[in-house]
């Protein structure tokens, strides 16, 4: 028994070093190709931007490569009904957006609910999805 477990030791203090090897190895080639970036954008042959949404794009394509999306009939209706999506969604969308996407979600629902305060509640949604979005400048 205990020579199995100076056994298990030693191979566990190799893989140790073979782990703390690659990780030195993977930080000079990061290094590395930081330094080739840098050389190649500052010659102009290689522009920052592009560089960076054609690398998001093939890790996007690898990610659904391994997690395929599904064609599925489900609506935008059907996945408001999931509240942290719904919120997540309002406010990505932003004010005007989201109210258009309340009237067309409420109308089906709520309006059987409180019919009166559902009338009021299109009325706003409806002025606030059609008013002028606001200048920044």
């Amino acid at each position: 028994m205990a020579e199995e477990l100076k056994h298990l030791h030693l191979a566990l203090e190799r893989q140790k070093l073979s782990l703390d090897v690659l990780h030195r190895r993977q930080a000079e080639l990061s290094e590395e190709n930081a330094a080739l970036r840098d050389c190649l954008e500052s010659i102009g042959v290689l522009c920052g931007q592009a560089f960076l949404s054609r690398l998001h794009r093939r890790r996007f394509q690898r990610v659904l490569s391994q997690h395929p999306l599904s064609r599925s009939s489900v609506g935008l209706e059907a996945l408001m009904q999931t509240p942290e999506l719904a919120v997540n969604i309002a406010a990505f969308a932003g004010p005007r957006s989201s109210a258009t996407s309340g009237l067309a979600l409420c109308k089906q629902h709520c309006k059987r609910v409180m019919p009166c305060a559902m009338e009021w509640l299109f009325v706003t949604l409806s002025w606030i999805a059609s008013s002028p979005a606001p200048s920044t400048s």
